[in-house]
C-alpha cells in the first residue's frame, strides 16, 4: 500500500481534478477525482459542486458535470450514477443505468458501481467519505466505490472486489485501486460509535483506531480500507495523502462545513 499525493491537474476551462498516477498510466481508461475548482455554483457551495442531492440549482450542477467531463475525459459522456445510503450494495452497470444529470436522483440505491461496458462513465460522490476506484488489468472491468464509516464497517470495499471476481472473473492479482482524497484522522474525530462498528475486523484496524487528546478517537478510513482490500488479496494499492477537512482551498467537506457544502466526485471510464 502505497500513501502518496495524487497528480493534480488544471484543464484548459478552469477544472482542476486530481489522477492517480498508476490509473493514469493506463491508454484505455479514464478517471477523475474531483476538487471544488473551476465550476458555477454559487457560495457556499462554490463552485464546482458535483452532488446532485445537494441544495443547488440543478443547472449549475448540470454544467459543473459537463465542465468536469471536459476536462477529464474530453467529452460528454453518459454516466451511470449512484443513489448512495451508506450501506454495501454494489450494483452491476450498463448503458441502461446512464442518466442525464437533472435526473441523477432517480438512480437506484447502491454504494457502488462496477462494470465491464466501455464508454460509460461510474460516477460517486463525495464530501469527507472514502472514494475508491478499482480497474482489472486483465478482464478491463472497473468499479467506483463510497465507503463512508458505516459502509467501511459493512466491509464495502472488499465486497466491491468481490463483485468483480463474481461478474468478471477477476483474480485480485490484476486489481489497482485507487483510494482518493477523504477526510483524514487527522480531522476524523468521533465517538465510539464508530469504532464499535470497526470491532468487527479484530486487531487488523487497530493501528489505524487512536485515541485523542478530548476523549475522542481518531480514525483513518484511508488506510483502513486500503487494509481491508490487502487483506483480502489486492497488493497495488494507492492512497492518496490529502485530507478533505483540511484543505478547504480544493475540496468541499461535510465535517468542516456542515450541510451547506458541495460534494466532490470520484469517476471513472473503459475506452
Amino acid at each position: 500500500m502505497h500513501l502518496i499525493p495524487f497528480s493534480e491537474v488544471s484543464a484548459e476551462n478552469g477544472v482542476t481534478f486530481l489522477v492517480c498516477p498508476a490509473l493514469s498510466e493506463i491508454k484505455n481508461l479514464r478517471h477523475c477525482f474531483s476538487t471544488r475548482i473551476g465550476g458555477v455554483s454559487k457560495p457556499p457551495r462554490d463552485s464546482l459542486n458535483l452532488g446532485h442531492a445537494e441544495q443547488d440549482e440543478a443547472g449549475n450542477v448540470a454544467e459543473n458535470y459537463r465542465r468536469i467531463l471536459k476536462a477529464a475525459f474530453s467529452k460528454d459522456a453518459p454516466i451511470a450514477f449512484t443513489k448512495q445510503i451508506h450501506k454495501d450494495f454494489v450494483r452491476l452497470a450498463d448503458t441502461s443505468d446512464c442518466l442525464p444529470v437533472e435526473q441523477a436522483f432517480t438512480a437506484q440505491e447502491c454504494d457502488g458501481l462496477i462494470t465491464d461496458t466501455k464508454n460509460i462513465v461510474l460516477s460517486g460522490y463525495f464530501a469527507d467519505c472514502v472514494p475508491i476506484l478499482l480497474y482489472d488489468t486483465a478482464k478491463h472491468a472497473c468499479g467506483v466505490v463510497h465507503a463512508g464509516w458505516r459502509g467501511t464497517a459493512m466491509a464495502i470495499a472488499q465486497k466491491g472486489v468481490a463483485a468483480m471476481q463474481a461478474n468478471f472473473g477477476t483474480n485480485l492479482a490484476d486489481i489497482i485501486a485507487a483510494i482518493g482524497p477523504s477526510i483524514g484522522p487527522c480531522c476524523f474525530l468521533c465517538h465510539d460509535d464508530v469504532t464499535t462498528a470497526m470491532e468487527v475486523f479484530g486487531p487488523l484496524v487497530k493501528p489505524f483506531i487512536k485515541k485523542a487528546d478530548d476523549g475522542r478517537f481518531s480514525v483513518d478510513l484511508k488506510q483502513i480500507n486500503g487494509t481491508l482490500l490487502a487483506n483480502c488479496g489486492v497488493s497495488e494499492i494507492y492512497v492518496c495523502e490529502s485530507c478533505t477537512c483540511c484543505d478547504k482551498r480544493r475540496f468541499f467537506s461535510h465535517r468542516r462545513q456542515g450541510p451547506s457544502r458541495g460534494a466532490m466526485t470520484a469517476m471513472i471510464e473503459l475506452l
